[in-house]
């Protein structure tokens, strides 16, 4: 007689960790051995495996595909896709449920093309990917207050990587800009460190979307808006610790960064020493 362990399931849990309003949902999800019944995904799939959970069989479009899962590996698969699976062992996986019209969108602001069409993706190894999983993960669950401006940073950064590397259609950006046409952005950036700055902010100055200012400020500048915040409040913060009298929970507060604990890993990171060896070193 089998264990409740080995049970097989008919439907999911809920994942551990949801979190929407990306352009996708991003989900950490923990499932038991499961068979799921057939059915068609109105959303872009993209699964990114964390264990080994034995032999998988998934059925696209009626035909069977026998694997063995490993970790690290992610499964694409494109939107209005009829869809079976099951696996026999425990599953530890990311799932981003991903939006057509936000990455429809997307490609049109980066690229200038109407239609793309994702190809289906079985069992392939992108580290990109999975450290931007890993990265989503950790800033959306380990942090009382996420830095929006980074998760939208890496949001843009994931759709376009599947633009690229999993769409029919993917051709070069058609515009160049010259720096001095994005000054009014830094003006607002320097203007407002200590305030939170997400991605619709700085991009609603310069009158573009938030997709196409992340993707033209990046070929321009030749920095992503996120590091170039952070460069802004790293420098601003060796500033302001000159003056002795400010606390480093003050210092960081200026500069927009109100958990100290994140500030001195920013600060580290960016300099190499913490703010209070920075501030002796004086």
């Amino acid at each position: 007689m089998s264990s409740s362990s080995d049970t097989l399931q008919h439907t999911l849990n809920a994942p551990i960790f949801t979190s929407p309003g990306l352009g996708f949902v991003f989900e950490h999800c923990q499932q038991p051995r499961t068979q799921l019944p057939e059915c068609v995904n109105t959303d872009h799939a993209l699964c990114i495996v964390q264990s080994h959970p034995g032999q998988t069989r998934i059925t696209v479009n009626r035909q069977q595909q026998r694997q063995v899962a490993r970790p690290g590996e992610i499964w694409l698969l494109p939107a209005q896709q009829i869809t079976q699976s099951q696996w026999d062992g425990h599953l530890d996986y990311f799932r981003l449920l991903i939006r057509p019209q936000w990455l429809r969108e997307l490609a049109n602001d980066v690229t200038g093309v109407q239609q793309y069409a994702l190809d289906l993706q079985l069992q392939v190894l992108d580290p990109l990917l999975f450290q931007i999983a890993l990265a989503l993960n950790t800033e959306l669950t380990g942090s009382t207050q996420p830095d929006f401006l980074y998760v939208e940073s890496l949001s843009h950064t994931l759709g376009r990587h599947l633009l690229r590397r999993y769409a029919s259609c993917s051709p070069d950006l058609q515009w160049q800009y010259s720096k001095g046409e994005f000054q009014d952005a830094i003006a607002y950036i320097h203007d407002h460190l200590q305030d939170p700055i997400r991605l619709a902010d700085l991009a609603r100055v310069v009158h573009m979307s938030p997709n196409y200012f992340a993707e033209q400020f990046k070929q321009t500048m030749g920095i992503s808006p996120y590091r170039y915040v952070t460069q802004c409040r790293i420098q601003t913060a060796q500033r302001l610790l000159r003056h002795r009298h400010l606390a480093i929970s003050e210092v960081a507060h200026q500069v927009g960064i109100s958990n100290p604990s994140q500030f001195s890993r920013l600060f580290r990171q960016w300099t190499g020493i913490s703010p209070r060896t920075y501030r002796a070193n004086l």
